[in-house]
């Protein structure tokens, strides 16, 4: 999709710029990682085992998670 195409350049251009990425699902890491060299960028997981990751170069971002209670 197009949409998809745009959130990995954003992304990728995003690192290059020295800013942080949105959260990556699985797929979309893989594919960002692949156009950036090992030492352009750390991974931040929010917590263990996280389905989604952000991707970050310089201090660890600063994300509030909040928790959701359905009835």
């Amino acid at each position: 999709m197009k949409s998809d195409v745009y959130k990995i350049n954003n992304a990728v251009e995003k690192i290059k710029t020295g800013k942080n990425t949105q959260f990556l699902d699985g797929k979309e890491l893989k594919i960002v990682t692949g156009k950036l060299k090992k030492n352009e960028y750390n991974i931040y997981y929010p917590y263990k085992d996280s389905e989604k990751v952000m991707l970050y170069t310089g201090k660890v971002p600063k994300v509030k998670l909040y928790k959701i209670y359905t009835v």
